[in-house]
């Protein structure tokens, strides 16, 4: 169960953060509760404040004392019925996802590579990229599609790009743990990353994203992936002072050339994805 106990319990928190970025149900009904809390804790705060004056018996830490106990009776009060504040708040919070996905995870590389090529040459045909490229970007993202962020119970996000949700996406999003660069020193943190229906849906967003301004560059950049990869991180893409690299050997390793030209001179290559 989802609960935080206390005002100064920062575990509950952390954990009813990465409950509510995945859509658990019981964490809405927490966040709820917690809305109530700083109502009344503000309630309780004011009362106390329009008091005669200090007691006899107050002394230098008697305010934060006070504070500390009147967080705990708000949260105690919502827990426990409160105003009906937590009531109406939840009624207000968006539902989780209707129905869940079953878990999509490539065989292989092999696998991965087929899965998403006919996405991969609808969104490199947009971009003015070669489908290769788009195919390297996925897989250096989610390490083959074997680390795409999924949520709590398995599902897919379908989001090969590494695509995270800021205070614009109105979609689906799922908190997980990635690797960040500040100063060029990494910081492990938990993000949220934006979440799809399907693998169409991703590649479509992905698209979307790209298209913005600041990624000009990469639109019309071809099979000429040391562009496309540099012209990805002027724009922001990524933190990793690395990224370049990475894509760029990524792209030109003798194993992607052996996936990509096995794919190429396969009677029937697949020109759409199975999700």
């Amino acid at each position: 169960m989802i609960s935080v106990t206390t005002p100064t319990d920062m575990q509950g928190l952390a954990g009813l953060r990465t409950a509510a970025l995945e859509h658990n149900p019981q964490a809405a009904h927490e966040v709820a509760v917690q809305f109530e809390a700083l109502i009344i804790g503000e309630l309780l705060k004011s009362a106390r404040q329009s008091s005669l004056g200090d007691s006899l018996l107050d002394g230098p830490g008697s305010d934060h004392y006070y504070s500390l106990f009147d967080q705990q009776v708000a949260l105690d009060m919502a827990r426990n019925g409160g105003f009906g504040f937590a009531d109406e708040i939840r009624q207000h919070l968006p539902d989780p996802p209707e129905a869940e996905l079953p878990p999509w995870r490539p065989e292989n590389r092999e696998d991965f590579v087929r899965s998403i090529w006919g996405h991969a040459v609808a969104a490199g045909k947009t971009l003015g990229v070669a489908p290769e490229v788009v195919v390297a970007h996925a897989a250096l993202e989610t390490g083959w599609g074997r680390s795409m962020p999924e949520f709590s119970g398995g599902q897919p996000t379908f989001n090969l790009f590494g695509i995270k949700a800021g205070e614009s996406w109105q979609g689906a999003r799922v908190g997980r743990a990635t690797l960040e660069f500040e100063a060029g020193i990494p910081q492990r943190r938990t993000e949220p990353f934006r979440a799809y229906r399907s693998l169409a849906d991703g590649f479509q967003d992905y698209v979307k994203l790209l298209q913005q301004a600041r990624y000009e560059g990469v639109i019309g950049s071809g099979s000429n992936i040391g562009d496309f990869a540099a012209e990805l991180k002027a724009g922001g893409y990524a933190t990793d002072p690395d990224y370049v690299d990475k894509l760029v050997n990524l792209a030109r390793s003798p194993e992607f050339d052996r996936l990509i030209g096995s794919l190429k001179s396969s009677p029937a290559p697949p020109t759409q994805a199975r999700n």
